[in-house]
């Protein structure tokens, strides 16, 4: 059964490498968008299709800006794996504690816990 991933990630390198992976090893559709407020909608309107998210602390930014959105995320009754992917392991603590699931450690971290938790 397909699988589908929300990559909230704003550098097209870091996205391209994790996507790369995720659908080279499983059925696996990948949404993603660059901006906070973006990822959002696309968010709310795929929250049925959506099986995992990766979270990027910093969206766009140098800055963690993205525990609001865990935030919203939970709040809608969203229950399913929410996996912080920064290098900087503080930054992946302020999203565990505004609401993320799993501690991915890094980008390609959070994919390999991505691809485990579903399955491939």
């Amino acid at each position: 059964m397909k699988k589908t991933i929300l990559v909230v990630e704003d550098h097209v390198i870091d996205f391209m490498m994790m996507k790369r992976m995720l659908v080279g090893r499983g059925d696996v559709d990948v949404i993603r968008h660059e901006t906070l407020e973006g990822c959002e909608t696309i968010f709310f309107e795929n929250l049925e299709a959506i099986d995992l998210v990766i979270m990027d602390a910093c969206v766009p930014g140098d800055e963690p800006n993205s525990m609001p959105l865990i935030r919203k995320m939970k709040k809608s009754g969203f229950d399913k794996p929410i996996i912080t992917a920064s290098s900087k392991e503080s930054y992946n603590q302020i999203l565990l504690d505004a609401g993320a699931t799993h501690n991915g450690k890094s980008k390609m971290g959070a994919v390999e816990l991505a691809l485990t938790l579903l399955g491939f």
